[in-house]
């Protein structure tokens, strides 16, 4: 429904013969060509293997990490020395090790080592709160196993 104010534009398709009609190019948009692009199939395979590898590692993690320990540790036989060093912590663990050392009579002497005082330990003692030290302990466990006798503590 034209208003008439403008001409109707000729077409052109209808007054070309069909040789020239080749030389008009499509109606599609122009775009450049490209070849594929190699960085996302590299991207893909590294993503693959990373997930392989996870896969691999998350089942088999208990034998890799028990051999990695095993490589890691090293165990040297016991053997007879000037001292026994009984470290803190664990005290009746490291208190009956210690005292079996002493009564295989690998070493005479047994060294105790004291933990860290906490604070207000002499407040406590002036109230007469009792507290035991992990040496008291220590020595309680010598004492019930004999080693005490044999006066070898330090």
């Amino acid at each position: 429904m034209s208003l008439g104010f403008w001409p109707k534009p000729k077409s052109t398709e209808s007054s070309r013969s069909p040789e020239d009609r080749s030389t008009i190019p499509d109606a599609k948009p122009i775009e450049p060509e490209s070849a594929p692009s190699a960085g996302l199939s590299v991207f893909k395979w590294v993503l693959v293997i990373a997930a392989f590898i996870y896969i691999l590692l998350s089942y088999f993690h208990g034998p890799i990490l028990t051999q990695m320990g095993k490589y890691l540790v090293v165990q040297h036989p016991a053997a007879k020395s000037d001292l026994i060093v009984c470290m803190a912590g664990s005290d009746v663990e490291r208190g009956m090790a210690s005292a079996d050392l002493f009564a295989r009579g690998l070493a005479p002497r047994i060294f105790i080592a004291r933990e860290p005082i906490p604070e207000g330990l002499e407040t406590r003692k002036q109230k007469g709160v009792a507290y035991l030290e992990s040496v008291d302990l220590v020595t309680m466990v010598f004492r019930g196993l004999g080693v005490y006798k044999a006066k070898g503590l330090l």
